[in-house]
């Protein structure tokens, strides 16, 4: 198991909006992978699992898209409402 302090931290998009990864953690050989984001709105650090996160849009790096923090939103609404339908209370 690993733990990496991100210096700096990178911007990712989540379902939850946009915001800074500042923890990197690697359960081990075949197990999930994490990253801990602080989030633009509200300032909240949340934990998200490797296939819910996508890198941000960088100038530098030649990676714009203009519409990648509301599709990433939208399918985590589509899968929210998957579970609820899964989930009856």
């Amino acid at each position: 198991m690993g733990i990496i302090q991100l210096n700096p931290p990178i911007y990712l998009e989540t379902p939850l909006g946009g915001g800074w990864a500042y923890i990197y953690e690697n359960a081990g050989v075949g197990l999930e992978t994490f990253w801990t984001v602080a989030l633009d709105d509200g300032g909240a650090s949340v934990l998200f699992r490797n296939d819910q996160v996508r890198f941000g849009n960088s100038y530098t790096a030649g990676r714009w898209n203009p519409g990648l923090g509301k599709r990433m939103r939208t399918r985590a609404n589509k899968a929210d409402k998957e579970m609820t339908k899964l989930v009856r209370y």
